[in-house]
């Protein structure tokens, strides 16, 4: 792009990289020690014992291997986990050991442990994750999305929730985003 002379332009891309991979290593450690499970216990006095393994050895699929999928796929490698990486260039990233695009999801979802949304919301994203693909991913697995609320349908992961099949899931993001008085997961058990 060109500047003016005398113009100095300042920038800030990839500046929260690091961070908002961390943070995915958090939400990981997080899904993997059933936190979601463990509050909900919780808020109902209920002291509910959880034993769960390491992340060694478990499958991340990652929906979106931009600069923070790519950072959190690198702390999920330092962990022992396999990770799967869907982007729609395919191009392969060093630490996702089998890289897709978008058209793999149905399949790659049944084979995750963890999915792990990091994805532009689009009209072809929308409500990417639904009934029908949450359905698909392994009874007990979890749900992280960091991206944008509106990638995942709220009435399913609510349904998926409560009916428990998936053991728990983490959102940093809400659809609508504030969300109402009325919001649906205000009450959801495991998220």
């Amino acid at each position: 792009d060109w500047v003016p002379p005398g113009v100095t332009v300042l920038t800030n891309s990839g500046a929260h990289v690091p961070k908002a991979a961390e943070s995915a290593l958090m939400t990981l450690m997080m899904a993997n020690s059933q936190l979601p499970k463990l509050a909900t216990s919780y808020r109902n006095r209920y002291w509910n014992r959880i034993f769960t393994s390491t992340l060694e050895g478990k499958t991340l699929l990652i929906v979106g291997v931009g600069q923070i999928g790519g950072g959190a796929a690198e702390h999920a490698k330092t962990f022992g986990m396999r990770v799967l990486g869907i982007r729609r260039s395919k191009q392969p990233h060093p630490a996702v050991d089998e890289m897709h695009g978008p058209e793999a999801l149905p399949t790659l979802l049944p084979k995750a442990d963890i999915v792990l949304l990091n994805t532009a919301l689009t009209p072809e994203t929308k409500f990417l994750i639904g009934e029908r693909e949450l359905s698909l991913m392994k009874p007990g697995a979890s749900l992280i999305n960091m991206s944008r609320g509106g990638l995942v349908d709220p009435a399913a992961l609510d349904a998926a929730l409560r009916s428990e099949h998936l053991s728990g899931a983490i959102i940093d993001v809400t659809y609508p985003e504030p969300p109402p008085e009325d919001w649906p997961f205000w009450d959801t058990p495991n998220l």
